[in-house]
């Protein structure tokens, strides 16, 4: 026999207040989501404030070291670097303007900024001037001690200045909302509590299911959110990391190739053979540190979707492969290709490395490589990229996607093992899948799938 649960009059009362507090919860927890995202803005804002900053250090630290290797060498390499970093020093002064618009504090240091700018700039075009025209000699006469330095020192203190206030913005808005957060989770504890014991006085089995419900989504939901906060964590480490390691790696490389070209020949074989170790070692560093940001980037500006054509996306990779292409002599054919929808510069960077790793892992005979596209389910393409490269060995087909796997010896196959980790985490980024057929010897094929249509909300 059934038995069948009859809420009196009460029951139904109290689980009308339940409903209605539960109701003020939500919208509560509405209104705090919405100033929680205005706080992250700003958060976000601050933190591009800071890298701008960062940047223009790194800009005016490189455009030093240039300045002196260009004394000493007179060599127009280095006399290209300090107006590259130049240009982009006053860039990113332009940027920090616009930037802290809102900020009257740091409007107030700008002209500052910009004059030392100006002034560091005309100092450094007499020392070129005098260096082209009448030598080193020249340059050392004009050098008036102490008058570089100075003036660095005063630029780092107005770069450090605001440094300092952002940093300052940033404690306050990242104090406000840890405590805007606190405040909410305190409110959704409380009114899901009182819900809960209000539910249970009109039927302890019901509230009992409820209250079970309950606790899974919330556990669930904070699970999520750990996970999202270990991935932001992980991925803000990633980059700042990388931004980090630039600067130095670009100065130990820097100076190694300036060691090389300089004693080149003039030591003994063993000093050549150990600069040449050195110089390979900050080249393997720097592609492995710019590989690691690229990876890092996919997924943190994915939602930006629009319709592409393929077949474009594709002509972009090969132009950015021409010169590799060139020299292996490799054969790239298209099929006919669809509209897609995607990230364009996660496609370029999908179709890029499938379309190198091709060129790069070839046997003897010239790179034949064949893309193709066939409709899927639903709104969906299965795109392939095939070649007749070495192939890859059946045990090995998972391990390729994995960040810094590498099947050979890097004497054989040079690269950092993080291109098709890449590839991986971009289709996934857009919805899809992606595996691999390979025949070890004769070839490999790519198979993944892309949306074709956009999801709603996306543009």
């Amino acid at each position: 026999m059934k038995t069948r649960l009859t809420l009196v009059p009460g029951a139904n009362l109290a689980f009308g207040l339940a409903t209605l507090i539960l109701l003020s919860v939500g919208a509560y927890s509405y209104q705090s989501l919405g100033a929680a995202d205005e706080t992250e803005r700003w958060v976000r804002h601050t933190h591009e404030v800071l890298e701008t900053l960062q940047s223009l250090d790194r800009d005016d630290e490189s455009k030093r070291h240039s300045v002196l290797r260009y004394i000493l060498s007179n060599d127009e390499a280095d006399l290209r670097a300090i107006h590259a970093s130049a240009a982009s020093a006053e860039g990113n002064a332009v940027l920090i303007r616009n930037l802290t618009v809102d900020n009257p504090r740091q409007q107030q240091r700008i002209p500052a900024l910009e004059r030392l700018l100006d002034q560091e700039r005309r100092h450094i075009q007499t020392i070129v001037d005098l260096r082209q025209s009448k030598g080193l000699a020249a340059v050392m006469a004009f050098a008036q001690p102490g008058a570089g330095p100075r003036m660095n020192h005063q630029l780092d203190t107005v770069v450090g200045q605001m440094r300092n206030e952002e940093l300052r913005l940033l404690g306050l808005r990242n104090a406000r909302e840890a405590r805007d957060l606190a405040q909410t989770k305190a409110v959704l504890v409380i009114g899901i509590v009182v819900g809960l014991l209000i539910g249970a006085g009109a039927s302890w089995s019901v509230q009992r299911d409820n209250a079970r419900r309950k606790l899974a989504e919330a556990d669930l939901l904070a699970k999520l959110g750990e996970l999202r906060r270990s991935n932001e964590e992980l991925e803000n480490f990633t980059k700042v990391a990388s931004h980090d390691l630039q600067e130095p790696l670009r100065m130990v490389a820097s100076y190694c190739r300036l060691l090389q070209r300089r004693y080149q020949g003039k030591l003994d074989s063993d000093a050549d053979e150990f600069i040449g170790y050195a110089v390979e070692g900050a080249d393997r560093m720097q592609r492995l540190v710019n590989d690691l940001l690229g990876y890092s980037r996919v997924g943190r500006h994915g939602t930006n979707f629009e319709l592409l054509p393929a077949a474009k996306i594709v002509e972009t990779a090969l132009k950015n492969l021409q010169t590799a292409i060139a020299d292996s002599g490799a054969q790239v054919a298209l099929g006919e290709l669809p509209v897609i929808a995607g990230d364009p510069t996660q496609l370029v960077q999908l179709f890029q490395n499938l379309i190198g790793n091709a060129v790069k892992f070839r046997g003897d005979r010239a790179p034949a490589i064949r893309i193709d596209a066939v409709p899927a389910d639903g709104n969906w393409v299965e795109v392939t990229v095939a070649d007749n490269g070495i192939g890859i060995e059946p045990e090995f087909v998972e391990r390729v996607f994995l960040i810094f796997q590498r099947l050979h010896p890097r004497e054989a196959y040079e690269g950092t093992g993080i291109g098709l980790a890449i590839v991986k985490k971009v289709v996934e980024n857009h919805g899809g899948r992606v595996w691999i057929e390979s025949k070890p010897g004769q070839g490999t094929c790519f198979h993944f799938t892309l949306p074709t249509t956009l999801a709603k909300g996306e543009s």
